[in-house]
């Protein structure tokens, strides 16, 4: 992204493919997110305001880059983000994210482990999300009693959701674990 402060008090801003001006009184409602030139055009409003210090601002535009694709500039934001707070488990949670989109499940794993490790449990549990990402990434590492760990701690927050029984029995068959995988799924006939 290049970004030009103008003398008339608005940013010139070039993304890729496209150019466009942004004023300095633009506000994130003034953009519509469900089309490509819209994030370009919130992107380049969230640059705007300033260059990122704290570790949220490089968050949130590690998850604008997401957002838009570029895993790269992505996952430079959220590396810079644990440079100044080293124990921020959304920036850990976004590059396991960026690991599994690249089939990298080892490294995926680590960063969910580490997420789930420094998540402020005091604050509230662990977002189903991370555990769901950090299931995924074990399950496909073959890391099976993690993954069976963080489906079940999924399974006692939501005991209703049968998909989650069948992702257990779909581990515990994958281990061979046939009396334990019919048991489970047993359970979510039951729901």
């Amino acid at each position: 992204l290049l970004l030009l402060s103008l003398m008339s008090g608005g940013w010139f801003a070039a993304a890729g493919a496209q150019v466009l001006f942004v004023w300095p009184d633009a506000r994130p409602w003034d953009f519509d997110l469900r089309g490509g030139a819209q994030k370009t055009q919130l992107l380049a409003w969230v640059s705007a305001l300033s260059i990122p210090t704290a570790s949220e601002e490089w968050l949130l535009l590690g998850l604008i880059q997401e957002e838009l694709g570029d895993s790269r500039q992505a996952s430079e934001c959220f590396h810079t983000a644990l440079l100044i707070d080293p124990r921020l488990p959304q920036a850990l949670h976004g590059l396991a994210r960026l690991a599994l989109a690249e089939n990298q499940y080892d490294r995926a794993l680590m960063h969910m482990k580490r997420a789930v490790k420094v998540y402020p449990r005091a604050l509230k549990p662990t977002p189903e999300a991370m555990l769901a990402d950090l299931a995924d990434a074990a399950e496909r590492m073959g890391a099976c009693d993690e993954a069976l760990s963080a489906y079940r701690e999924l399974a006692t927050r939501h005991a209703a959701q049968p998909e989650i029984y069948e992702a257990i029995a779909s581990v515990l068959e994958g281990e061979g674990r046939w009396t334990e995988a019919a048991s489970v799924m047993g359970n979510a006939a039951e729901l």
